[in-house]
Order: structure tokens, then C-alpha cells, then sequence
């Protein structure tokens, strides 16, 4: 798979994962961000041959992603839908950045 799909789905699953957690779909939710984790380590691990000092933004954006469906999973109460999307547009914006950062070696790859 290319990295730059690799970043995608990352991001999308990583965005998908607290949506679904936040509607109660506890085992969706755990599948997303479990195909989020996996993409998005080895999207980190090849950038990570080309460029050591980017891949602390992919790793930083797959522990987001990670820690805001935990917590999505975990309120006891309903969470607003704006703090919802703020949630899930934190560790997509990191994709992004990440994203571009490393643009040049996803487009030789």
C-alpha cells in the first residue's frame, strides 16, 4: 500500500474510532482505532527511514488519536458533538501534517 493511502486510512479510522465510540459502538470502535494504530506505525515506520526527525508527528498523531477514543469510550456522560469533532480533528490535522511534511518521500514511494 502506498504510504500516502497509509496516512489516509489512518486518519480516517483514527476519526471514525471516536465517532463510533461515542454512538456505543464499543467493538467498531476498537476495530477502527486498532486499523488506525497499524497503519499508522508502519506509515511512521517508513517515513521514519527517510526522515528520523518526522516521525515524531505520526507518532504523536496515532497517540491522539488513540487517547481521544479512550476517552470517548470512557465519558460517563454524553459528549457534545463540538467537543466530539474537536476530538476528532486534533489527530487528523497531525495526519495532515505529517502528511506534508514527509510529502516529497510519499511521492517518490
Amino acid at each position: 500500500m502506498p504510504m500516502g493511502l497509509k496516512v489516509f486510512v489512518a486518519a480516517r479510522f483514527s476519526v471514525g474510532s471516536i465517532f463510533t465510540g461515542a454512538h456505543g459502538l464499543f467493538v467498531v470502535s476498537l476495530l477502527a482505532a486498532f486499523g488506525a494504530t497499524i497503519t499508522g506505525i508502519t506509515a511512521v515506520a517508513n517515513a521514519g527511514k527517510a526522515a528520523p526527525n518526522s516521525a515524531m508527528l505520526g507518532i504523536a498523531a496515532g497517540t491522539l488519536s488513540m487517547l481521544a477514543t479512550a476517552f470517548a469510550l470512557s465519558a460517563p456522560i454524553t459528549i457534545p458533538f463540538g467537543i466530539l469533532a474537536l476530538l476528532a480533528a486534533i489527530p487528523a490535522v497531525m495526519w495532515f501534517a505529517f502528511w506534508v511534511r514527509n510529502r516529497e518521500f510519499i511521492q517518490r514511494s
